[in-house]
């Protein structure tokens, strides 16, 4: 659902809190300005663009004027970034109590009436910030210049990291004077570097349709209906996901069985689709739990512990007990478990003991290894992967240390410990961030390279695949694990969602990125990081909410891995009691009927089988 945010300076009355909410329920209520159609969309192009009042156009004076710097952050002006200029170059060096505590800020020296259409248009950018996905995010407000500061316009707004042009129509729910009323951008929300250009203030008047004014809403190349690289998609998953299933039905003596009726049923998948799930919550009574585990059954081969097996997880004795007990549900319904991870290297993702050890460097190698043999080996034959090692990039105090050689023994170590186990390295920011940060896709992929070259038993590649309102584009996704892939090693997209308020824009993205990600013949498996609201980090990411109503985004999942990519057929055998037939590769459960006999057998698909699978009737 579709969470909307207040945001205040002080701490109001409740008179003034209601009298907020009153207002801004008018707001986004019957003054709402509605999104506009695609139609809507295509034909506000720059060349018909209506042309408003122009209320504020920003400087290098105006940004100037908002030049400072404190223990939170910090904002210069820029003359020129990458053809782009003047610039507010705003630099936040700690997360505030608030996302206000630091804003960038125009008041308005001209009047407005309640009623008025307004448009404000921006250009900005991420530079740097400290986010699963890279990318940075501000609030775009038009406010009342005092309190109580009710808002005609509140949009919290992911920052890509190329310069994007925003456009944001709305309707002023409060006249004001001139000086009266602000553009606010908000910045607070984390630690990040991101810059703001051209800002515009422009109005159409009470009677305009706003709906034909360009609004920004989350967008990425390659969405289209007929985008060139969803039909080269289709082809490689119809040549890489598929084999060739022939039967042959034939009687008690061996002769062919003509017309029979043969029902072809996939009970698995060999490629892997899975979640993140919480031990207690598998083990857990109730209608919920009894919900959360029916996912798993029918949409899962694969899942993983989100924080059971991670050190904290796995050092609270108490807590193994669960974890073994789901295993063993996992394992009675042929659920693969992933393990995530063996280590963390940052002293805020590992034990206290380890940081207490930071002088010691000896000591603490020694106690990181046998933590990896403890885990390891308690777990053997129970996981499949293992993540020994989880975002490197920027989780690293342990490996400034020891160094980064020490990576190659703890894949030793792991190895040792569990000879079966695919041994993985993990870690974020590679697809996700509009597939921009070539500095740490670089960098992982020397990482990996190194590790090979040096002879660790590294098995595969693990991408997190975290997104927010900003998307990767196929056509750049699929770049990325063509290089990745270079490497010879499986990949694994190990932690995806899609973080994203706007539900249609968060549909069609999930329904893209699985698509490319299925298509590409390195990947193998693809893990969800949770799928229910209520047992999320990310709830707005959730397949389901809360009363377990599907998301759009969870239909997609539900029609894609529950149906489009899962061969479910009804045949009839030929002549020669032949039915031949191409499906996904997996698990199959034939069942054969002629009259009152029937006979089913069990068979798995496999790429370039050449055997039929005899379907024998007996008497």
């Amino acid at each position: 659902m579709r969470r909307f945010s207040l945001f205040y300076r002080r701490s109001p009355s409740f008179s003034t809190l209601a009298c907020l909410g009153l207002t801004l329920a008018a707001a986004f209520g019957s003054f709402a300005v509605p999104s506009p159609s695609a139609t809507a969309q295509e034909t506000a192009t720059s060349d018909e663009r209506p042309t408003g009042e122009l209320l504020f156009e920003s400087t290098a004076q105006t940004f100037g004027a908002n030049a400072r710097k404190t223990r939170i952050g910090a904002i210069s002006v820029v003359d020129e970034a990458d053809g782009v200029g003047p610039v507010a170059r705003c630099e936040i060096f700690e997360t505030p109590e608030s996302p206000w505590a630091f804003s960038l800020r125009f008041l308005v020296d001209r009047p407005v009436e309640k009623g008025e259409v307004l448009l404000l248009e921006f250009r900005a950018r991420t530079v740097s910030a400290k986010t699963e996905s890279g990318l940075g995010s501000l609030g775009a407000m038009f406010e009342v210049s005092q309190p109580p500061y009710v808002k005609s316009l509140n949009r919290r707004l992911e920052l890509g990291l190329a310069w994007r042009d925003y456009s944001l129509p709305f309707r002023c729910v409060e006249s004001r004077n001139a000086g009266g009323s602000a553009i606010v951008f908000f910045l607070g929300y984390l630690p990040q570097t991101v810059e703001i250009a051209d800002v515009k203030l422009s109005s159409f008047g009470k009677n305009f349709d706003a709906s034909t004014l360009r609004n920004s809403e989350p967008r990425y190349k390659g969405a289209e209906p007929d985008a060139p690289w969803r039909a080269a998609a289709q082809e490689r998953i119809e040549k890489i996901r598929k084999g060739d299933l022939t039967l042959k039905v034939v009687d008690a003596d061996g002769k062919p069985v003509p017309n029979a009726a043969v029902e072809i049923r996939q009970t698995r998948s060999a490629f892997g689709w899975g979640t993140a799930v919480v031990a207690g919550r598998l083990l857990a009574q109730g209608s919920d739990a009894d919900k959360y585990r029916d996912f798993l059954v029918k949409y899962c081969n694969r899942a993983v512990f989100e924080n059971d097996l991670k050190w904290f997880g796995w050092q609270n004795r108490r807590n193994r007990a669960d974890v073994f007990r789901a295993l063993d549900w996992l394992d009675e319904r042929r659920i693969d478990v992933r393990g995530h991870c063996l280590v963390w290297p940052s002293w805020r993702n590992s034990t206290p003991r380890w940081r207490e050890l930071a002088s010691n460097p000896e000591a603490l190698d020694a106690a990181i290894r046998e933590h990896i043999r403890d885990e390891a080996s308690a777990l053997r034959g129970r996981v499949v992967d293992w993540d020994v090692v989880n975002e490197i990039h920027d989780n690293n105090d342990i490996l400034k240390i020891l160094g980064d050689d020490i990576l190659v023994d703890w894949f030793q170590e792991a190895r040792a410990a569990d000879p079966n186990a695919r041994l993985f390295i993990n870690d974020y920011g590679i697809l996700s961030g509009e597939g921009l940060d070539r500095r740490k896709q670089t960098s992982y992929f020397r990482a990996i390279k190194k590790l090979i070259d040096a002879g660790a038993p590294i098995g595969g590649i693990g991408m997190q695949s975290h997104f927010g309102q900003t998307a990767t584009p196929p056509e750049r996704l699929l770049e990325i694990l063509d290089r990745f892939a270079e490497l010879g090693l499986p990949i694994s997209i190990t932690e995806h969602d899609v973080d994203a308020a706007d539900k249609a824009f968060q549909a069609e993205f999930t329904r893209d990125f699985l698509t490319a990600a299925f298509s590409h013949p390195a990947v193998d498996e693809i893990l969800v990081w949770g799928f229910w609201e209520r047992s999320h980090w990310r709830p707005e990411s959730a397949y389901f909410t809360a009363d377990w109503t599907p998301t759009p985004a969870g239909k997609v999942w539900q029609e894609l891995v529950g149906e489009t990519w899962r061969s479910n057929l009804d045949a009839t055998s030929n002549e020669n009691g032949s039915v031949a037939t191409r499906v996904f590769l997996g698990d199959y459960s034939v069942t054969v009927r002629v009259g009152d006999k029937t006979s089913t057998v069990e068979t798995t698909v496999e790429k370039n089988a050449a055997e039929p699978v005899v379907v024998r009737l007996a008497d």
